[in-house]
C-alpha cells in the first residue's frame, strides 16, 4: 500500500463513523444504556443526536420505576477529525464534567470533573447493603484516564463522597471519604481514607488485577456504637479487631 494511501484510509473511516454519528438519533443511547444497566439507568427526554444531543439520566433501584438524576449535554468537537479521532464535551447539570476521546487504540476521559448527587446511583447498583439509602455527594476528579480496545487501562481518578449518611440511620451524620483509583495496564488499585474526625472512619485498600480475585482490605473505626448498628448493614460482616470492624476478602 502506497504511504498516501496508508493515512487517507484511516482517515476516511473516521469521517464515514463521524457522519453516522451526526445522523444517529441520541435515543440510541437510552437503549445502550438499558442493555449495559440491566435496565438501572435509562436516558429519558433524548434530543438530538449522538453528534450533539442532551437527555435526562435516570437511575432505578429494584422495583421502582426510573427517577430523574441529571441533565445531560453533550457536543462534538470537529477539531478531533484532524488529530484522527472523535471527541465530544459532556456536560452534567450545566457544569463541565469530562471531554470523551475516541481513536483507534481505544478511549479516554479527560479533564474529569464530576459532581453528583450519590443517592441515584448507589441505589442502582444490584448489592443488597447499598439498598439502605445512602446519601451524599459525589465528586469526581481526574487529568485523564486511557483504556485501550483491549480493556487495559491507565491513569488516576479522585472520588470523593462528601456528607455521607444513610436514611436507616437518621439524623447521622457518617462524614467524608476518598477514593484514590490507579490504574497500570494490569492493575486497579483503590484507596480509602478518610478524616480522623469523622463519626465514622475509613482505611483499607481495593485490589482488581486481570485473571485474579479481587483482593478487599477494609477497616471501619470511630464511634463504637454506630459501628454496632451498622455492622447488620455490612453484607460481608467482618469481625472486630482492637476496636475496628475489618472486613477481608479473600
Amino acid at each position: 500500500m502506497k504511504p498516501r494511501a496508508a493515512c487517507t484510509l484511516p482517515l476516511f473511516f473516521v469521517l464515514t463513523l463521524a457522519l453516522l454519528l451526526a445522523w444517529a438519533p441520541a435515543a440510541l443511547l437510552d437503549h445502550q444504556l438499558e442493555r449495559a444497566s440491566a435496565g438501572r439507568l435509562r436516558l429519558g427526554e433524548a434530543q438530538g443526536s449522538l453528534w450533539q444531543g442532551s437527555g435526562q439520566l435516570a437511575a432505578a433501584d429494584n422495583g421502582r420505576l426510573p427517577q430523574p438524576w441529571l441533565a445531560l449535554r453533550w457536543a462534538f468537537q470537529p477539531s478531533s477529525l484532524l488529530r484522527g479521532g472523535l471527541a465530544w464535551q459532556l456536560w452534567a447539570d450545566g457544569a463541565p464534567a469530562f471531554r470523551l476521546q475516541l481513536n483507534a487504540s481505544g478511549a479516554a476521559l479527560q479533564d474529569i470533573a464530576i459532581d453528583v448527587p450519590s443517592a441515584p446511583l448507589l441505589r442502582s447498583l444490584p448489592q443488597a447493603a447499598l439498598q439502605f439509602g445512602w446519601n451524599g455527594r459525589l465528586r469526581l476528579q481526574g487529568n485523564r484516564l486511557d483504556c485501550g480496545w483491549d480493556r487495559h487501562c491507565r491513569g488516576q481518578v479522585t472520588a470523593d463522597w462528601q456528607s455521607a449518611s444513610v436514611d436507616v440511620l437518621p439524623q447521622q451524620a457518617l462524614g467524608d471519604y476518598r477514593a484514590l483509583l490507579q490504574a497500570d495496564g494490569e492493575t486497579l488499585a483503590i484507596t480509602l481514607s478518610s478524616p480522623a474526625a469523622n463519626a465514622l472512619q475509613l482505611a483499607g485498600s481495593v485490589a482488581l488485577a486481570r485473571g485474579q480475585k479481587p483482593a478487599l482490605d477494609l477497616r471501619l473505626g470511630g464511634d463504637p456504637q454506630l459501628l454496632a448498628r451498622l455492622r447488620p448493614l455490612l453484607q460481608q460482616g467482618g469481625r472486630v479487631e482492637a476496636g475496628t470492624l475489618a472486613i477481608r476478602y479473600p
